[in-house]
């Protein structure tokens, strides 16, 4: 007996606002074109050499106190998180940079800031971290950064985790695109996000399944 001939539309059904969608790694998935080792993301992170310091050689007390005021505590807190490049290479297919989220079957999400500060710990309130003309900086605007970066108390009145999620929406547009091949930015807020139960459907209980 032959097989019917089933007709499926990957999607979207109105191209009027996802106008990306013949450039979106999500059409190139879907004609068969990353298939293989070109399937999944490569996630660029240069912090192994922090955390393997840590393990080794475990903060004092003092070094904790400088990592709270500035901020930062909940990266300790959080730890050493590691990646899933398939589940991340899969939430990254479903990311639009039309509308900065994931339009997942059972609608869109997206990370916001309440989850970079429950989640992760880093500050989202406070000074915006700006910088015009980043590609044309020169020594001595780096030096006065640099020098502005000695205030401890300064740095922990900083947006930090406001400026880590605008970068990371950045990184995921330029990810989803079919002639990517890496991605980076704060992909630990990525996957403590998927972690943590987002964005995953509801069970029938009406609870997450990961929580």
């Amino acid at each position: 007996m032959d097989r019917p001939k089933v007709n499926v539309h990957p999607g979207p059904e109105n191209y009027d606002l996802l106008i990306l969608q013949q450039q979106h790694r999500s059409q190139a998935v879907w004609d068969g074109k990353l298939t293989g080792q070109n399937a999944c993301l490569t996630i660029r992170r240069a912090n192994h050499e922090f955390w393997n310091h840590v393990r080794q050689y475990p903060l004092h007390n003092r070094i904790l106190n400088y990592f709270e005021r500035c901020g930062f505590g909940g990266v300790l807190a959080v730890g050493n998180v590691q990646y899933d490049e398939g589940i991340i290479t899969a939430l990254i297919e479903r990311w639009r940079p039309e509308t900065h989220t994931f339009h997942m079957r059972t609608g869109e999400c997206a990370i916001t800031l309440q989850d970079v500060d429950v989640l992760y710990g880093i500050p989202v309130d406070g000074h915006p971290l700006v910088q015009r003309n980043v590609k044309n900086i020169t020594k001595s605007t780096w030096q006065e950064l640099m020098y502005n970066l000695t205030d401890l108390d300064a740095i922990g009145g900083k947006a930090w985790g406001a400026a880590a999620l605008s970068y990371l929406y950045n990184c995921l547009c330029c990810a989803s695109m079919a002639n990517s091949r890496d991605v980076c930015g704060s992909i630990v807020l990525l996957q403590i996000f998927r972690q943590r139960g987002g964005p995953l459907p509801p069970t029938l209980s009406g609870e997450n399944s990961l929580v």
